[in-house]
């Protein structure tokens, strides 16, 4: 069974503008852990980051090592 790398240099997490008044969100822990290498692709990745995040700014995209696309382009911002 071939690995899948969860997060990390997988995950290509895209945050475009501020976030507030010029402060900028960073990644602040991710289950699966980055870096984290799973047998078989995750039902979900969550994501937390230090300061909230602007829908309309922010986007996800989880790709395996052969940087093809493993999400189903349903990430959202709770």
């Amino acid at each position: 069974m071939r690995d899948f790398k969860a997060v990390g240099p997988a995950l290509a997490v895209l945050l475009w503008g501020a976030v507030g008044a010029g402060a900028h969100a960073f990644l602040e822990r991710a289950d699966p852990r980055v870096g984290s290498t799973v047998r078989t692709p995750p039902a979900q990745v969550r994501l937390w980051f230090t300061e909230n995040l602007e829908p309309a700014f922010s986007s996800v995209q989880v790709v395996n090592e052969a940087g093809q696309r493993m999400d189903n382009a349903d990430s959202h911002v709770d």
